[in-house]
């Protein structure tokens, strides 16, 4: 009871003035980033001469079905132990190959009810010693079905036996969250868990021991 009087004369305790303060400030954030994620990306073959301040584009990697054909030949190379160089378009065929793994009997419907992401093809890029990979997402969460595009551009790097992809910029839509670990970390591994890679090629790549972004080719060496 003088609890309750206190609080009509006084007004609310400093505790609940900080920590009313800090849940509107998360839900801010929370909600910043909702609408930067859901935010559209403007997709182009190369960067308007006048891009339109506060807009993020997304650059579509080329998918010239002639360029990219000697993919198959490539992998084979690849897998014989053979150093190869890839170009976009190459590496787009390779990705339009990549397909979900496929879910057991009958697990079909909840497994698409449980997914949290749905990923659809990548999109490779190779421009000035970088790799950008694309993706679409889509969010299941709370059976919203938002959609937005995740960026992630960098270069390789040695970590332990195996070279890894190590972005130094990941936006999903037009939030950026490299720079928040935990993120960056979820969203990244299930783009990886989304595809299957064929064992012998799976091998191959495990193998390399040089992988090199020059210009607007990725070069792969056992």
């Amino acid at each position: 009871m003088a609890k309750k009087i206190d609080r009509a004369l006084y007004g609310p305790s400093m505790t609940e003035v900080v920590l009313g303060a800090f849940l509107s400030i998360i839900l801010g954030i929370l909600l910043a980033a909702l609408y930067l994620v859901t935010k559209p990306v403007e997709t182009a073959r190369e960067l308007p001469k006048e891009p339109v301040p506060g807009v993020v584009y997304f650059l579509e990697g080329s998918k010239d079905s002639n360029k990219g054909r000697f993919w198959n030949v490539k992998q084979q190379q690849l897998v014989s132990g053979r150093a190869v160089t890839l170009i976009e378009d190459e590496l787009n065929a390779a990705a339009a190959g990549l397909k979900p793994p496929a879910p057991k009997k009958g697990e079909e419907a909840t497994e698409a009810k449980k997914s949290a992401l749905s990923v659809g093809t990548a999109n490779f890029r190779v421009r000035e010693g970088e790799l950008q990979v694309g993706v679409p997402l889509t969010l299941n969460t709370f059976d919203l079905g938002l959609s937005a595009i995740v960026q992630a551009r960098g270069v390789f790097e040695k970590r332990g036996d195996q070279h890894a992809f190590v972005p130094s910029t990941l936006l999903v839509g037009s939030c950026r969250v490299e720079k928040l670990p935990f993120v960056s970390s979820y969203v990244m591994g299930r783009v990886y868990s989304a595809f299957t890679v064929p064992e012998e090629l799976g091998a191959a790549l495990a193998k390399l021991s040089e992988v090199s972004l020059d210009g607007a080719q990725l070069r792969l060496t056992p």
